[in-house]
This record gives structure tokens, sequence and C-alpha cells, in this order.
């Protein structure tokens, strides 16, 4: 039976609609190239019906904000879209601030349109190199319209040409002058020029400045970018400007132009894949391959000069060895994040650190965090965009319950205390914490439940684990008490076996630690098909391993 987790069942699930489904497609695209690579061989059969419009402009220009107007003009005409914002990723922390939703809020609740922003991660051009896939996996899920913002376009950030079948450029009166926006190559990929923020002074004189340079473009009238003026901050100006797409997408479609332009958007990529695969050889030749080292050795001898250098490892084969020899099948080049499952060991306060876990593909160590506040929590998660968070804590109450306040009259169903999951693992000879009105846990369980919830609207699947019985699952033997010396290097011992890289952690985990790198190593078993549940959904149910065979 496919998992849920597989790329292929994913898949079919995003093209039925199931919008969870494809953000956690987009996940797996951005982080594993085998799922990427899977990705793309499952839309091969899908029509191409969408229609991508690229939107870029310098920094400030209203680029959200007109596509957040764009989209409000496609659904009013019934149309889905589909939304890629680009963000650029700094040189210094390799983060990202993905902020361009909070410009397209309204659209948050409507099922019509999908938003998602990816980073570049450290991608030249403007372009973040997930963009084809991201670009076909929404076409794969059916919408009508794709619109792709890119970073603030200057005179090389201009990639967004190899995959929009039309380029909005978006203009300010504050952009500056003629002659910079000759220099900035805007007049060589721009299909329609606009002019925003129309109310300001300056814009007509930039609109005309614009006029100018686009007289002197040498391409047939019909053909040359028409400019226009908006206020896309109230709309003013927007449905000419969808006018004018709607009617160079259909003049392209009947001369043959949009289907002579896909053609070169899939040779650029098929260029990029060989690039990256070209680019991967080389640092591996001049790292560690053996082969070159003679050659490498005379170059700092000052025997070669680097011409010379270069030359003697093409023509001794050396690079077409490492290109033949590639570890991988050619893919889009990873991003600096691999992570695949948080383990969380929660806490009842945000006054007291939670552990949190995170764990690649393999099962391997990414890292090991403590943070206090549940905002740091979601944002940790969202920067990781993980497959599954693992939460050690309750996430619901007994069958019947909807609070653990004794005043209040909910009670369970069941003929005995706490839910049928804990009742499940006490009766295998596992003592925990069962969810009752007197519950000592009662604030984190509440705190769980509330946090479950936020982690989920980002799109993540959350679980939760009991580390005491994945312990006991995992490794039969009596469990020393974790606090005490002895319980610490028992956990240290065992999880240096399980997980590979914790042993390069240079400093002794405490407990908490690993507790969340017990519930990560479980729900790194989850995606794997080997932990069992426990218990009903209606309670939230205990993922545990699957027992070992003695």
């Amino acid at each position: 039976m496919t998992s849920r987790h597989a790329p292929d069942y994913l898949f079919a699930q995003a093209a039925r609609g199931d919008r969870r489904a494809l953000a956690r497609l987009f996940t797996r695209i951005e982080r594993d190239s085998e799922a990427l690579r899977a990705v793309m061989r499952l839309a091969r059969d899908c029509p191409g019906r969408a229609s991508v419009i690229g939107v870029t402009g310098p920094p400030g220009a209203g680029k959200s904000t007109l596509v957040d107007s764009m989209a409000a003009a496609l659904r009013a005409d019934g149309k889905t879209v589909g939304i890629l914002a680009v963000d650029p990723t700094s040189p210094f922390t390799g983060g990202a601030v993905l902020g361009d939703r909070i410009r397209m809020q309204s659209h948050h609740q409507d099922a019509g349109v999908f938003i998602r922003s990816i980073a570049t991660r450290g991608a030249q051009g403007g372009l973040a190199s997930v963009a084809r896939a991201a670009i076909t996996l929404l076409d794969a899920a059916g919408k009508d319209v794709i619109l792709v913002e890119t970073v603030g376009v200057g005179q090389s950030e201009l990639d967004i040409t190899a995959v929009a079948d039309l380029v909005v450029v978006v203009m300010v009166p504050e952009a500056g002058d003629t002659v910079q926006t000759l220099k900035a190559g805007l007049l060589e990929i721009a299909d329609v020029f606009v002019v925003n923020k129309a109310d300001r002074d300056g814009a007509g004189q930039m609109a005309s400045a614009i006029r100018a340079t686009v007289a002197l473009d040498p391409r047939p009238v019909q053909v040359k970018p028409r400019v226009l003026l908006i206020q896309a901050r109230v709309g003013e100006g927007v449905p000419p400007l969808m006018c004018e797409i709607e009617a160079r997408l259909d003049a392209m479609r009947a001369t043959g132009q949009l289907a002579e332009r896909r053609v070169l958007h899939s040779r650029s990529q098929v260029a990029r894949l060989l690039n990256a695969a070209a680019s991967e050889a080389i640092e591996r030749v001049m790292d560690d391959d053996a082969s070159a080292a003679p050659i490498l050795a005379r170059l700092r001898s000052g025997e070669l000069d680097p011409y010379a250098a270069a030359d003697a490892i093409l023509h001794d084969g050396i690079l077409a060895t490492a290109l033949t020899d590639q570890p991988q099948a050619v893919g889009e080049p990873s991003g600096t994040h691999t992570a695949r499952v948080v383990g969380i060991d929660l806490t009842s306060s945000e006054s007291k650190p939670s552990a949190c876990a995170v764990l690649d593909s393999n099962g391997s160590l990414v890292s090991v965090v403590k943070m206090r506040a549940d905002a740091d929590i979601v944002n940790f998660v969202r920067e990781l965009s993980p497959d599954v968070v693992a939460i050690d804590s309750p996430l619901g109450f007994p069958k019947g319950m909807d609070c653990l306040e004794e005043s209040h009259d909910c009670r369970s169903v069941h003929p005995f205390k706490g839910r049928l999951c804990e009742r499940e693992l006490l009766d295998m000879g596992i003592n925990l914490y069962v969810t009752t009105k007197r519950a000592i846990i009662k604030d984190m369980i509440y705190r769980a439940i509330a946090l479950a919830k936020k982690l989920r609207e980002l799109g993540v699947e959350v679980i939760e684990v009991y580390p005491h019985a994945s312990k006991a699952l995992l490794f039969r033997s009596p469990i020393p008490k974790k606090t005490t010396r002895q319980g610490k290097d028992f956990m240290t011992r065992k999880l240096n076996a399980l997980i590979p890289r914790l042993a390069s952690i240079n400093r002794s985990l405490d407990h908490d630690e690993h507790d969340a790198l017990v519930a990560a190593y479980t729900a790194h078993l989850y995606t794997l098909g080997r932990a069992r549940a426990f218990g009903i959904p209606e309670e939230a149910r205990i993922f545990a391993p699957v027992p070992r065979n003695p």
C-alpha cells in the first residue's frame, strides 16, 4: 500500500484539490531532490493548461500588492489561482523573511487560491531553483493562472523569463530615470510595463520615459510592451491590466509564440540542471579527487598556471569521470536544511524551555535546540517545513470531554480513566500520566492542544508520542530513571546507535533533549510506516514504534 507520505500519494491528493497535501508536497520538493524528480515525472501527463504570469520589479514597487489585486480580479472571473512569492535568502544568515503572504491575507481562506512563499537559497537570477517544479506542481493541481512574484529585479535578476509565459515589470516614480531603466535590461524582458503608485508625483514622467524607451525597440509594434498606470493598493487600473494580459496571451497562442516560448523554457531548465551537475562535479574534483591531486600540486608549485591546470583536468578526462560518477541523479541544488521530522519535549509553560530535535529523511540529526515561547516554536517549524511534528504531551481529551475543568460537567464515556490510547499502553505495562480532570499535567495538555492547532494551520502533520513508551518498545531492557546519571548515559549510548551524526555533538544532552530526540525518531519511524497507533482519532492517538522481533 502506498504510504501517505509518498510523493505519488500526495500528488494524487493535490490533483484532487487537497490543499494540505499540496502544501506538504511543496515541502518535499523543496527539501528532497528525489521527491522533486518524482513529482516532475508524475506531472508529465498533466495538460499544462495554466497561464504563468511573472511579476517583477525593484524592491518597494508594490509587486505583492499588485499580485494580490490581480488574484482578486482573476477570482472574480471564476479562475483558480496559484501564487509563488519568491524572497531572497540572506547571504549572511541563510534565512529569508518569506513575508509576502502577509500582504495577501485577503485570500488566505479562499480555497481557489494557493499561496506559497519560497526562498532563493542563493540561486542567482532572482528566482528560486525549485520554481520550475513549483509551477509544474501548481499546474497539475488544476490552477488556471499562476502568478510568480520574484525578488527585486536589477541588472542580472532576469530568470523570470525562463519560466513565465508573460512578464509584467512593475516600476514606481522613485525607481530612477530613463538611463536606469535602460541599464536594468528591463526592456528585453517586459511584455507589459506597469507604473504603480500613479497618484504620486513623477508617475506620468516615468511612464513617458518608459514609452520613449519602448519606441526605440526594433521589434514589431504589436509585440512591443504597453505601459499602463495603476494604483494597486486600491485596485485602480488593474482591470485594464488584466485585459491587456489576456489579449497578449491570446495573440501568443494564435501565432504559436506561446508554444515556442514554453519549449525555450524547457531547454533552459535542462541547461540549468546540467550546469548544476557540472558544478557539483567540479567541486568534487577540486576537493577530493585523487586523479586531480598531481595537477593541483603542480599548480601550487607554479609549474602550471590556472589555464593549463584546467586544460589538463579536462583533457585527462577527470571531469568527465566525476560527472559519470555522480552520487545521485541530476536534480535541483539542495537547500541548507534537510529537515523531515521535528520532535518536541513540551513543558507546561513558556517559563521553562522546551527541547526540539530535528532529523532528516535518513533519520540523521539536523539539530537539537531549546526555546521557550510557542511563537518561537511555530516560527521554527515554519522555517523548517517538516513532514511531521511529534509532540511529547497529550493532544486531546478523553472521548466525551471537552475540557479538564472540574467545575464543568463533561465526562469520559469510557468506563476507565484517561484516554483509550493511555489504557492500552498501561495494559502493556508502560506507565504514563493519564488525561483526567485531576491530571497534574493539565497546563501542559492545554498548551499542547493549542500548539498542535497552530502547527496544523501551517499544513504540517502533528502526532502525539510518549517517549517512555517509545523507549520501552525500542530498547526493551530496563530503562534507568532519565534524570539520573545512569539514565543519561544509557540514553546517550542508545540514541547514538540509532541516530547518525548525533555523536558529533560535543556537549552532554539533558533528559529533555533526549526525550525530544526519541519523539523525533518515533516520527521518523512513522514516516516509514514503522510506528503503530494506540487509541482512537477522536482522542488524539499516541504513536509508538512497532516492537522489534526478539
